[in-house]
């Protein structure tokens, strides 16, 4: 029963019993099914068991059934794990109804739970002999041979519950899984056949069969069976054609997969599951066009089910992938608190901090999925990133060692071995670890960076750069690898090679915003504004809705000495983030300096203060505001303050002087200024300081 029907149905018996409470064959109904979403659901909540303990009460009462009551108290006692004590419940009942299938299906599960096989075996048997239909007693039995490996009496209990249910799928299915784990395939697709040869008594058979190929992943099979089943079946179509577009996608048919959805979606526009999988496969397809319609489908979906942990998932690792990390995090926190895939949820958001680098939360994210999966692997890798991440070699070292004996042949494991080697500073064990990991020319960046981190690690900056030329003539068309050539030139100190590269990939990919922009960085770094000016701009013009460009643009204008065009660049990047009070400060301060309205001003970094009232740069800003609108008194107890707080910070003192001077305190302005004169300060505020020291002689 799907999860809908579940609730559905509780439901509806919730209802039946409370309209009419001598209704017996519906209270047991509704015991059963608050016991069965009890066990079913990871939470276990409490007032469900509360429930279905309330209807055992009730049936025991006189005018009840205490047959039923003391079956569902017998199944009570097996979720409390007291097979002694279900048992005892059930040997009454089956007294009482010596003949009732689902006492004696319940009474040999408890016995075989309480070690007692001989008598389990008994008791299912019988129960099989009575109620040949009643399929709980054959799993039991063939619960017991299975501890047993008893495979003949496994095999002939299977043909046995065939035989006494012609009609039934079930036990055909776990007779084809019985031979498969029995490395007999031949026998298991002939037992598979057997429902395919029988479509009036199966006529969802290519259905069943393609979920079983399915679940033993041979996905090609699956879908041949799912295609053939389309063919055929027209009253199951829909079914069909969302599992041929799963499997599609799980064989990484991407492009089939999203013409299959495609087609769903053509019949039938809100189709929840051809929604989800166009998201995950244009997830999966990646590129900027992909990823957005990905993160807009998954939004909507959302917005239908707030409340429905998947959904916020699914929008969630879509903002991810997008790169709008704090977004993600606010959908997958709320998938977390929904609970029934936290789990994911967990590790998503252990992924998005690694994006971060914050390995304390990766840690933190990490210990709660395994607190919900003990040993889940991904789990222990984000557990060992974290641990490594925040200096813990020892413990990383001794989780990883053991998570690669139990996951072999995993890659990643190994290259955090070697992280870790690297931290510890054993170069030459990680090197080795790197080494293996590296193949020349694959399109795995990782052990070629990590490689690269080693030498340079090492002082041997000029080993990496060679390797990187290397592997930049084997895969010229990598654009991965040409970035980290520029990166290690850079780091060995050679930024005309890291501009000729940048230059280079300029040439391949004009449109990239990204390789401006690291120009930019670089021009800037080297004290070529102009260049880092001209690079910036670029950028901007080819992304110019990204945050945090206007803003350089505007600092470079500024150093160069474009005021006008910096304080319009600095509104341009209040427009996309409002709230930044670097942006704010910075803008309040350059309208001062040159003759701007200082209302503006004030308005400008009293907002700044509101949202970082700690940071003394903006109290500095403040200051000298109230000194340029002859506030004197309110300027002088900020800049006291910072200067005892702050006595290396000659702009400060700087600053104090010139309000001192201002109040008419010129002894107290020149021993400031002579004092920041001492600590030899940039040339340009040293300038400044003497100007000022002029005035008060």
């Amino acid at each position: 029963m799907k999860q809908n029907q579940i609730g559905e149905a509780y439901q509806a018996f919730n209802h039946a019993v409370r309209l009419n409470p001598q209704n017996i064959p519906a209270k047991v109904q509704f015991g059963d099914l608050s016991l069965a979403i009890y066990a079913r659901d990871p939470k276990h909540p409490a007032a469900l068991y509360t429930q279905a303990q309330s209807v055992a009460d009730a049936l025991l009462a006189p005018g009840g059934n205490r047959v039923e009551g003391l079956r569902l108290k017998g199944a009570l006692a097996l979720v409390d794990n007291h097979p002694g004590n279900a048992v005892e419940a059930l040997r009454e009942a089956g007294h009482l109804a010596p003949d009732n299938a689902e006492v004696a299906g319940g009474m040999a599960q408890a016995l075989l739970r309480d070690n007692q096989p001989d008598e389990a075996e008994k008791t299912a048997r019988q129960a099989v002999e009575r109620h040949p239909q009643y399929n709980p007693a054959y799993e039991v039995l063939y619960a017991i041979y299975g501890s047993q490996q008893n495979w003949e009496k496994a095999e002939t209990l299977l043909k046995l519950w065939i035989a006494n249910n012609p009609k039934e799928a079930t036990p055909v299915l776990r007779l084809a899984a019985f031979y498969y784990a029995r490395k007999r395939p031949e026998d298991a697709e002939k037992t598979l056949n057997s429902l395919l040869e029988h479509r009036d008594r199966f006529p969802q058979a290519d259905l069943l069969v393609g979920d079983f190929h399915a679940l033993l992943h041979n996905q090609e099979q699956a879908l041949a069976d799912y295609q053939r089943g389309a063919a055929r079946d027209q009253s199951r179509g829909q079914d069909y054609r969302e599992r041929v577009a799963s499997t599609l996608a799980a064989l990484g048919r991407n492009d089939e997969a999203i013409k299959a959805a495609d087609g769903i979606l053509a019949k039938d526009p809100k189709n929840q599951l051809a929604r989800e999988l166009k998201v995950q496969v244009l997830e999966r397809i990646g590129g900027p066009q992909n990823v957005n319609a990905a993160v807009n489908l998954a939004n909507d979906l959302a917005k239908e089910a707030p409340g429905n942990g998947r959904m916020q998932l699914l929008v969630g690792q879509a903002l991810l992938q997008k790169g709008s990390l704090d977004e993600a995090l606010i959908h997958l926190q709320r998938a977390a608190q929904a609970g029934a895939l936290s789990e994911a949820a967990q590790l998503s958001m252990a992924r998005l901090e690694l994006l971060r680098r914050n390995y304390p939360a990766v840690l933190e994210h990490a210990n709660a999925a395994l607190a919900i999966r003990q040993n889940d692997s991904r789990a222990r890798l984000f557990r060992v990133i974290g641990l490594t991440g925040t200096h813990s070699y020892a413990v990383a070292k001794a989780e990883a060692e053991q998570l690669a004996r139990d996951t072999k042949d995993a890659p990643q494991v190994e290259m955090q071995l070697g992280v870790i080697a690297l931290g510890q500073g054993r170069y030459a064990q990680a090197e080795e670890l790197f080494r293996k990991l590296y193949k020349e020319g694959s399109p795995d960046l990782q052990p070629l960076a990590a490689l690269v981190n080693t030498y340079e690690a090492e002082h041997m900056p000029d080993r990496a750069l060679a390797l990187m030329r290397e592997e930049t003539q084997r895969s010229p068309e990598s654009s991965g690898k040409e970035a980290l050539l520029v990166a290690t030139a850079e780091a060995a100190g050679k930024n005309d090679v890291a501009l000729t590269e940048l230059n280079k990939m300029t040439a391949q990919n004009p449109a990239s915003a990204e390789v401006q922009l690291r120009i930019g960085e670089l021009q800037q770094k080297n004290g070529n504004l102009p260049e880092a000016l001209r690079a910036f701009e670029r950028a901007r013009q080819l992304a110019p809705d990204r945050k945090g460009i206007d803003a350089v643009v505007a600092t470079l204008e500024d150093q160069s000495g474009k005021k006008t065009e910096a304080i319009a660049s600095y509104r341009k990047a209040l427009v996309k983030t409002p709230d930044d009070p670097t942006i704010l400060n910075n803008l309040a301060f350059l309208l001062i300096e040159t003759g701007g309205d200082t209302k503006e001003a004030l308005d400008l970094v009293s907002t700044a203060l509101r949202k970082a009232p700690n940071v003394a740069q903006l109290r500095d800003t403040l200051a000298w505001i109230q000194i340029k609108r002859h506030n004197t008194a309110e300027a002088l107890a900020i800049l006291r303050t910072l200067t005892d707080k702050y006595p290396q910070d000659n702009t400060f003192r700087y600053h104090y002087a010139v309000a001192l001077i201002e109040s008419g305190d010129r002894a107290s302005a020149k021993r400031q200024a002579e004092t920041a004169l001492s600590q030899k300060p940039p040339v340009e505020l040293a300038g400044e300081l003497r100007s000022l020291l002029a005035q008060v002689k």
